[in-house]
């Protein structure tokens, strides 16, 4: 089953065929619209929730699952192409479908579009053969280094999370992109200055990289101010290295307590970037029974070479840019 998250606090949609209520909608696997009788019942809390509805039936649309009794769809018929209700849950409706369904233009044969559709095949094939993977994987598609040439066939073929390495940068080429598509989401993945921590809450929805204290402390303060609430990522140093940011994995259990229980940060989870020079498998091992033991949901881990790698170990995040937009610009 591959289930479609843009945010852990959004809502998950699944899908169901109904012949009494033709809607228009995009096969998200071909990035082109059809006529189909889709209509959409919102996931009371999880994936799992999913499984257990399943003696009412359900029908694979793309990207997304439809299952529900059929009073159920037709009324949430109204929240998908509307404004959804708020839910005990306290979650929304998922980002994704909802722009797939709208008129904006789409470029199946860009090679953003080819790429994004073969990455996703790959993370749905490593799912299935994981013993155990995340309830659902978020594909964070990284456009360091690219300009807005390069990311709009992105956003056109139905990308809508995207990871930016610097604050300078996403600042220079992300308002006016976000300005036409309020829904896109941006992650930081890259160190944060702590200087750049007010504009960093301003562009980012989530920041992956938090490794220190004073930065701790300047995101409790920012926050507080704007009342802002960004997913947030503590960065784990799994192979020690000297040149690398974040928190040694001995002094992680402090750090962490620090964050949730002194500042009372928002942490969803861990992420790392295993050495280059060893096999990544360990490292993931290492920070998802980390994550376990401090009760973390969130793994960000896995990049282009390894991200299969890191879906069989629980990644819910995988960071690629290369395999979507091709080799980086060369900068100076």
């Amino acid at each position: 089953m591959h289930t479609v998250r843009t945010h852990p606090g959004r809502k998950l949609w699944i899908v169901r065929d109904d012949p009494d209520e033709p809607t228009l909608a995009r096969d998200l696997r071909y990035g082109r619209r059809q006529r189909a009788p889709f209509v959409a019942v919102p996931l009371a809390h999880d994936d799992h929730a999913a499984l257990r509805q399943r003696p009412n039936g359900g029908a694979r649309i793309g990207h997304a699952f439809v299952i529900g009794k059929k009073c159920e769809r037709r009324q949430a018929g109204a929240r998908l192409f509307g404004k959804a209700p708020a839910q005990p849950c306290q979650l929304h409706p998922c980002k994704v479908i909802r722009q797939a369904m709208s008129s904006s233009p789409i470029t199946p044969d860009s090679p953003a579009a080819q790429n994004l559709a073969h990455i996703l095949a790959r993370i749905e094939a490593s799912r299935k053969a994981a013993l155990k993977p995340a309830p659902a994987t978020t594909l964070v598609a990284i456009s360091k280094t690219f300009g807005p040439e390069s990311i709009r066939p992105a956003i056109a073929a139905g990308q809508r999370i995207f990871g930016e390495n610097r604050v300078q940068e996403a600042k220079t080429k992300w308002p006016p992109l976000k300005s036409e598509h309020p829904d896109v989401e941006l992650h930081l993945v890259g160190p944060l200055q702590t200087n750049k921590t007010r504009e960093a809450l301003t562009l980012f929805d989530a920041i992956h990289s938090l490794d220190r204290r004073k930065l701790a402390e300047t995101l409790r303060h920012e926050c507080e101010r704007t009342e802002k609430r960004p997913l947030l990522f503590i960065q784990i140093n799994t192979g020690e290295e000297p040149q690398k940011a974040g928190v040694l994995p001995l002094d992680a259990p402090n750090f962490i307590h620090f964050c949730r229980e002194t500042l009372h940060l928002p942490i969803y989870g861990l992420m790392c970037i295993p050495p280059a020079d060893q096999p990544p498998a360990s490292h993931f091992a290492l920070l998802a029974k980390m994550a376990r033991e401090h009760g973390l949901e969130g793994l960000s881990m896995g990049m282009s070479a390894d991200f299969e790698t890191a879906i069989r170990f629980g990644a819910t995040h995988v960071r690629i840019g290369t395999a979507i937009f091709g080799e980086r610009p060369e900068t100076e």
